[in-house]
């Protein structure tokens, strides 16, 4: 029970002390601005699953940082802490990345915004399902719950959020797009029943979707 509580403390206060500390790796081979920042501070061995978005694996991806992409990077998002990490080439050394100077990259194929500033979002990091006059962001992170004695294992939340005009309305049903466009109620059930009835959306997300980019194209 003392182990449990102490890994709990251990998780409240990691996010402060990770930029905190001073693990700057001389990557002189590869004077990147990317590869200057903290050394990512592990998690405790018991942990079972991981904190990462899809697995540990690190993927060569795109990341615009600091105004400028960098490609080929070996990138994971760590999405208990919000925080993105890459790889130092040629070596198992991960290090994190300044969020304030991540503008977006790439992770499996998905595309990912950093959405600071948008009102109504509290974290940095969002997969961008569409993008338009409106944008259709989803939102992944990753809590944890005790399984057994001394013993802890992450579990994945997702979320929707609709933003329009630098505001984000969370997604659950048809409300959230009426809330958006209140004068465009009947257009929207109408579009949502076609789509239903057509059999071109099976689940949630394809039909937040759906909705978001016919509201953006024709509302």
């Amino acid at each position: 029970m003392k182990r449990f509580f102490l890994f709990v403390a251990f998780l409240a206060i990691v996010h402060v002390s990770l930029f905190a500390q001073d693990g700057n790796v001389d990557v002189s081979k590869y004077d990147a601005a990317i590869f200057r920042g903290p050394v990512v501070e592990s998690y405790p061995h018991y942990i079972r699953g991981t904190a990462y978005l899809y697995s540990s694996e690190f993927m060569k991806e795109r990341v615009v940082y600091n105004k400028k992409p960098f490609y080929n990077v070996k990138l994971n998002l760590d999405v208990y802490r919000d925080i993105v990490c890459v790889m130092v080439p040629e070596s198992s050394i991960v290090m994190v990345l300044d969020n304030s100077l991540v503008e977006g990259f790439t992770l499996c194929g998905k595309e990912f915004v950093q959405a600071s500033g948008v009102e109504g979002l509290e974290r940095n990091f969002y997969e961008k399902l569409y993008g338009g006059g409106n944008m259709l962001l989803k939102e992944t992170v990753k809590r944890y719950h005790r399984v057994d004695r001394g013993n802890v294992e992450f579990y994945p939340i997702v979320k929707y959020f609709l933003v329009k005009d630098c505001k984000a309305v969370r997604v659950k049903g048809m409300k959230a797009f009426k809330k958006v466009y209140p004068d465009k109620k009947r257009e929207l059930r109408k579009y949502r029943n076609a789509l239903y009835d057509s059999g071109k959306v099976s689940d949630n997300e394809q039909l937040y979707r759906a909705l978001a980019e016919y509201a953006d194209k024709n509302l």
